[in-house]
This record gives C-alpha cells, structure tokens and sequence, in this order.
C-alpha cells in the first residue's frame, strides 16, 4: 500500500487505486496520512471535517467513516491480512513504512541535499534535491477540502517544496549552470512575483550570462511589484545585489559566487560582504530571560523536553513542544531552564515572546509577529501591514536556520500559529495553562513532590533553618500543595523575616480562607495568576467553579455536580472537563467509582472558596442560570455575606 499526498490524494496497492471519491472521507484519509503512526483523536477529525460547528451526528459519522476505510486499508503480510488503521484510545492511527508515504520520502532527500550543499557537494546536492522535487504532482492535496488541522500540513509542505527549490537554484548556481538556469528562473519569478531569493538569483543567473541589463530590469520588476502589492522596497541584500550590478562590483563568475548564506558580493572598503537570494539577518539573537533564581528539581521534565527538542527533525514539520499545567507550578521556569540547556544547538538565534495569555489584554498574533521580526532585523518601514504577510516573512526568515523558539503563556491556537516557522531545523516551546495547539508534543507540569518543596525552601533558608523546623517545611509544602510560586513565596517571606519560625507560617497556612492572602509575593503573587485563568472562564463556568469551593473535602463526579447546580450530568460532565482542561480541577481515579472523580488542588480550592465569598458579599447572583439553594451554604459563608 502506498499513500501520496504531494499532488492529489492517492492511495494505490500493487493492482488498483483504492482512493475514495466521497469528498469527507478522503479528508479523514490525508489526515490520517498526514499523520501516520502518530494517533489522530477522535475530536481532532470532528474539528477537521466540520470545524466549531459539528452536526449531532458528527461522532458516528466519522465512525461509519472509519468503518468503510478499514475494509480499504488491509495488507498481506506473509499471507496474513492484518490492518493497516489500528484503533487507539480516543482515536485511530494509520501504521504504515514511511517510505510507502510520499512526503516522507521528500523530506529524506531534501534533508540529506541539504547536508550535501552544507558539505559543499553541490552536485551531489542538485541530484538529491532533483530527486525530492521530482515526487511533487502538483499542490499538495490539492483534491482535498483542508480544514483547520490539515491546512497548516499543507501550508508547511508548500514551503518546504520551495525551500528545496531555491537550495536546487543555489548549487545550480554553484555548479556554474548558469545558462540553464535563466528560463527555469523566469518561470519562477512569474509564479512567486513576492518571492526576492528567486528573484536576486534571476539577477545572478543574468549577469554571468552578460546580460547585465536584463538583471536589472529584473531588479526594477521586483520593485515596483513590492512597492504596488505591500509598499515596501526590496530587502536589503537584494538592494546591495543591484547595486553591485551598477558599479560593477559583483565578484567574478565561479568560486565563492552563490546566493543564499554565501556571499554574492565582493567585499567592500571595510571587508564586509552582503548576501542575495534571502533577507539579511543580524547578529543571532540570544532573547532568553535568565532561569529563575532558586530553580530547583524538575530533572526529569527537564530531561523530556530537552530531548523532544533535540529529537531527529523532518523539513516539513516544526519541533512544537506544549509544557502545560497549574497556575504558578513553574512552566515557564522549566522551558526556560530547557531552553538555556540546548541553546548550542539552535546557533542561528533564541527567541522569546511574551504572550501574555493569563493577562486580560494578550498580544495579539499581529503584534506577536511584529516582535519576532524586529529581532531578525526587519525595521518598521519594511514591516508587511497583515498577520498572514508578516508570519509568511517569519517563515522566509527562519527556513533552513537553527532557531530555538519559546512562546510563554499562550492562550489559543490563533495566537501561535502565524508565529511558528516552516522549517525542521526550528524547534518551538509553548508554555500554557490550558492546551491550545492540537497535534503538539504536550508535557504537563506536576507541582513539587513534598522532597523538591523543601529542596526550595532550603536554597531560600539554609538548611540549618530548615533543619531545625523540618516538620513545619513539610507542612508548609503541603499546605502550598506543591505549587513552587507558592512554595517560594512563602520561603521569601520567611527569608524577609528572620526572625520568625516555620511553625507561625505553617499555622497561618492552615487557614484555607486565608491562605492565599499569606502567599502573595509583589507582582507575581499567586491570586494574580489564578485570575488570568480565571478570566478565560465564560460566565456560567466562572460561577459553577466558585460554588463547587462547596464540595472541597471528597472527590466528586458529575452527578452530584448536576445535583449541587441543578443541571444535567452531561451538561456538568463538560463543565467539569472545561475546568481540567484550564488545571482548576484535577481527574481523581478510584477503583469502583463507576465515573470519573473530580477534586481541587489546595489553592484551587482556596481561590474558588475566595471568589464564592466575594460573590456574597457584594450581592450578586450565584449563578445565572444556575442555581443553588441558600440553604447548601455552609454558615462560615453567609455569616461573611451578611
């Protein structure tokens, strides 16, 4: 059985082709393709097929889907059939050979012409890259409807295409095929009239050719297009290109002449030389903030992430990993330390951008952008005025360079995606609270064991202090719940006030009602971080949340949720999946239950319990439209309302 996706949808065996006709199972199919041995859950084909606004039938729809698929996709193996889409919890995976699969062959060689040109076996480049290019029919699934998770594949798989193409161009260059190049790159500049690399090695391919005034007017075609569709000018290594066509400065033809990272130029008064075919980048830049003081533990999640980001890329997909979790258990903290562990690796530049998703004002993914360019050198004239433009920009920036990308406290799909590049050799780290991006890499961020808490506390301490109060550190963990912003705002206080003993903190910390009032520590106290997600909560989820405070002592499960909010159990089942999903509740396994139990983190509870009576106090409705009689009120809160 072979799959080709790098034209139109195709699936063959030895005798036929078994493609479907209908248009929606052939979208399940290139999804599934697009991500074989890798599981694709149920919900992620709801979402692809129908996007935020699936029919009733949705769920059995996609099954009969699935059905009819499996009859299609059975292969002999030593006169045995076995099946080729395995059922996998929540969802299926299509197990097949990467190399039956088309664009996995693609990414293969173009990975290893890449490693050629970088060897400076640019024939040995050209035949690989020749080859890569060679499997492509036409767009990518270009009979298949894309939805929103198939479109970035396709997206990705365009910009690979053309990255292999103009690397093609670059050791054609090199290999002194000049004269060849000129129609082909005509043809190119006319397809991609925004796309300057084609265009600066058009100008290149001319003036070996003696056709200096053709180069040119080349240059003077590139203009007047960026001027009329963007009003920008060309970038600055296209600019220098032309101007060492005019004076005559371009070096002589053969050696050290190639476009792309190489210089094209000769070296000018002060030795410096500028590059054509791609936008000149500065310096790398280096933007990652220190790892917090005081880091401690996390080794193995360290040791995970590091991994995920080093692991063996493939061109047409960027390493995106997504390190969830809790309000204050230290996410950022742990990408940070990641990332400084394998910045060596990413040579071509660290990025970091602040997405400020627990805030009530995040950055917006237009202005996102606008920050990753800026750091690659792109000046506010030059800056293309659409999201979609300056994200392609970020992509031209970033192919073929090794850079490592973090984007902290992210709060949705759309705010992420125009900031990832195209390219394999990039590697990107989201931090979040709930779990925006399907198919990422996802790593959850458990808080302290008791043993890493008062690790903390005695890096904040001393471990004479700690010692001599072991006990009340122990206590002090547990009542944070393990939270390390907690934890460390409670070893800061301590470490402000030398006098007093661990025992006073761990007794006021009993208090629940209290508790985060003793826990806040400047701008980052731990009620601020509560309140960022929070925010995110839609009205009724926000008032389900404060009563639930109601049930903190016992595990509890939907139906005596629906029982406390007089509504359906599958109406609290979701709710109570919202709220794990944004890490205000947690999923409490019990043998025997007969349904999921549900339960608060310590602080959880504290600030949902904080928020009911606030609520109180000021009069407001419980819960519209839920409702909960005043008599379930424990008499703590309505003495504090009265």
């Amino acid at each position: 059985m072979r799959c080709k996706i790098l034209g139109s949808l195709q699936l063959t065996d030895d005798k036929s082709d078994l493609t479907p006709t209908a248009p929606k199972p052939r979208q399940v199919l290139a999804l599934l393709v697009v991500r074989h041995n890798d599981a694709v859950r149920l919900p992620e084909l709801v979402a692809e097929l129908w996007g935020e606004d699936p029919p009733p039938s949705a769920l059995p729809t996609v099954q009969t889907y699935i059905y009819k698929l499996r009859k299609v996709l059975r292969e002999d193996a030593g006169g045995v059939s076995r099946g080729m889409l395995v059922t996998r919890p929540y969802g299926y995976l299509l197990a097949i050979d990467e190399e039956k699969v088309d664009f996995r062959r693609f990414d293969r060689l173009a990975e290893a012409g890449q490693a050629a040109f970088e060897r400076r076996d640019y024939d040995l480049a050209a035949r690989q890259l020749n080859e890569a290019l060679q499997l492509w029919r036409g767009p990518a699934l270009v009979d298949v409807l894309a939805g929103d998770l198939l479109a970035p594949h396709v997206t990705r798989l365009e910009e690979a295409r053309l990255a292999a193409l103009e690397l093609r161009v670059r050791a054609d260059l090199e290999l002194g095929r000049h004269q060849a190049l000129v129609s082909e790159l005509k043809a190119l500049t006319t397809a991609h009239p925004l796309h300057e690399a084609f265009h600066g090695q058009l100008m290149l391919a001319l003036h070996r050719c003696s056709r200096r005034s053709e180069a040119l007017d080349s240059y003077q075609r590139l203009r007047r297009t960026l001027l009329d569709e963007l009003g920008v000018e060309p970038s600055a290594a296209v600019r220098e290109l032309h101007r060492a066509l005019l004076d005559g400065s371009v070096a002589a033809v053969g050696g050290d002449v190639v476009t792309g990272g190489a210089p094209v130029v000769a070296a000018d008064a002060g030795g410096r030389r500028s590059a054509a075919g791609e936008i000149a980048v500065p310096a790398a830049p280096a933007q990652l903030p220190p790892v917090p003081s005081h880091f401690s533990g996390r080794a193995p999640l360290v040791a995970s992430l590091t991994a995920s980001l080093l692991a063996p890329s493939r061109r047409t997909a960027v390493r995106l990993v997504s390190v969830t979790g809790m309000p204050g258990v230290g996410k950022t903290a742990v990408a940070l330390r990641a990332a400084h562990e394998v910045a060596h690796r990413f040579p071509d530049g660290q990025l970091f951008v602040d997405l400020r998703g627990s805030t009530t004002a995040p950055l917006s993914a237009h202005d996102a952008t606008a920050e990753l360019l800026r750091s690659c050198g792109v000046g506010d004239d030059a800056m293309p005025e659409s999201t979609d433009e300056r994200g392609a920009l970020f992509r031209t920036l970033s192919a073929r360079r090794r850079m490592l990308l973090v984007l902290d406290d992210a709060v949705s799909a759309a705010q992420i995606d125009p900031l990832l590049p195209g390219s394999g050799s990039c590697a990107v780290v989201v931090t979040t609270r709930a779990h925006p991006r399907p198919g990422a890499e996802r790593l959850t961020t458990p808080p302290f064991a008791v043993s890493e808490g008062i690790e903390l506390l005695r890096s904040l301490l001393g471990r004479d202090r700690v010692a001599r109060e072991e006990a009340a550190a122990r206590r002090i963990v547990l009542s944070c719940g393990g939270l390390p912003l907690a934890v460390r705002a409670a070893g800061d206080r301590l470490a402000d006030r030398p006098d007093e003993s661990l025992t006073f903190l761990a007794d006021r910390l009993t208090d629940g009602g209290t508790r985060l009032d003793e826990l806040l520590l400047g701008e980052e106290d731990l009620p601020a971080r509560y309140d960022g997600t929070y925010g995110q909560l839609r009205e009724w989820e926000r008032s389900a949340f404060r009563l639930l405070s109601l049930m903190r002592h016992t595990a509890f499960g939907a139906t005596e949720v629906a029982g406390l909010l007089g509504c359906d159990p599958a109406r609290a089942r979701l709710l109570l999946d919202q709220l794990v999903e944004h890490h205000l509740l947690w999923v409490e396994w019990q043998a025997g239950a007969g349904d999921l139990r549900y339960g608060f983190h310590r602080l959880s509870w504290a600030y949902a319990r904080q928020r009911l009576e606030s609520t109180l106090r000021s009069g407001s409705e419980l819960a519209a439209p839920l409702r909960v009689p005043r008599r379930h009120l424990p008499r703590l809160v309505l003495s504090r309302a009265s």
